[in-house]
């Protein structure tokens, strides 16, 4: 996108910013990913450590994933983001392997294919996974088949989904995707920290979020926690986006109108749309949502590319 472009997303609507006395704060895909849907940033863990799973089987494994974990505590208020990380995979890695998709083995037996395969698996092992690229999030070397690249031809259908057999510990495997995504939200929370230390001089803070009762443990342990005081979490107040009623509470806890408030997250739906029922100005952190989608660009107060144009929209 041009910089023209990026200045017409950013001007088109003003902020009522004489009148605002809080933000309110969406927190996954907003302050940890820079707008990228969570699903992508999974995906692109799992490619980093040698699991690149077509796009609509790993979708169906992260539904999966998160429906689970939406509906039993697996989840615990202790959790930090990482531990949190590893119950997720775990959970995508549950369905993957029950779809036949994924197999762990061991090594003696590694070439053999999947019991429910109906196309035979690749064996693979995995380049090693070290503490930098755990720090960095920063890509690690695409699988190895096993067999010689003869045989892994022989042994799928072209053009076929990929299925995979490995040769390592499954819990390994857990930790090495979990840590890649921990590193890659720790980095954007760290950046999105930059511009709050600006803003928290001027307004208060509210985070409003659909989580799993663990957001306290999360933003504190990246370092985010004291710029919220006030935390509105779907799995403790009960009420998840995109009802607008979450919105309302977090309107409520910061003891302003509605109209002295402006929302800010990376989910038309769930945020600019719901907080703006709630009557809410808004600004659309507008970046990769799950899917694309035509969107009424004249909704939202204020549309940004980066969260660092909070700061000539919302300083005094």
């Amino acid at each position: 996108m041009s910089d023209y472009s990026r200045s017409l997303l950013i001007t088109h609507c003003p902020l009522s910013i004489a009148m605002t006395r809080a933000l309110l704060f969406d927190y996954g895909g907003t302050l940890d990913t820079a707008a990228c849907h969570w699903y992508y940033v999974l995906r692109r863990g799992y490619q980093a450590c040698g699991l690149p799973f077509a796009d609509h089987v790993l979708r169906d494994a992260y539904v999966y994933g998160e429906r689970t974990l939406a509906q039993y505590p697996i989840i615990q208020p202790q959790d930090d983001f990482h531990t949190l990380l590893q119950k997720k995979v775990d959970q995508e890695f549950q369905w993957l392997e029950r779809e036949g998709w994924l197999q762990f083995v061991e090594p003696s037996s590694s070439t053999a294919p999947a019991a429910n395969a109906t196309t035979a698996p690749i064996a693979i092992t995995t380049p090693a996974v070290t503490s930098a690229h755990m720090a960095t999030g920063t890509h690690i070397a695409t699988t190895t088949p096993i067999a010689t690249a003869k045989d892994a031809k022989a042994t799928q259908t072209p053009h076929a989904p990929r299925r995979y057999v490995l040769t390592e510990h499954r819990h390994d495997k857990v930790y090495a995707i979990a840590a890649w995504c921990n590193a890659f939200a720790r980095r954007h929370a760290q950046a999105s920290a930059k511009v709050l230390e600006q803003l928290a001089q001027h307004y208060q803070f509210v985070l409003v979020s659909n989580f799993y009762g663990n957001l306290r443990a999360v933003v504190d342990a990246y370092g985010l926690g004291h710029f919220f005081p006030i935390i509105i979490e779907s799995a403790v107040v009960g009420v998840r986006k995109p009802d607008p009623e979450i919105w309302r509470m977090a309107v409520r806890a910061a003891g302003y109108a509605p109209e002295e408030t402006v929302a800010i997250g990376d989910s038309f739906g769930k945020d600019i749309k719901a907080a703006q029922a709630a009557g809410c100005q808004t600004i659309w952190f507008k970046g990769r949502e799950w899917k694309p989608a035509a969107y009424d660009h004249s909704l939202p107060t204020h549309i940004i590319t980066d969260l660092k144009q909070l700061l000539p929209l919302l300083m005094p």
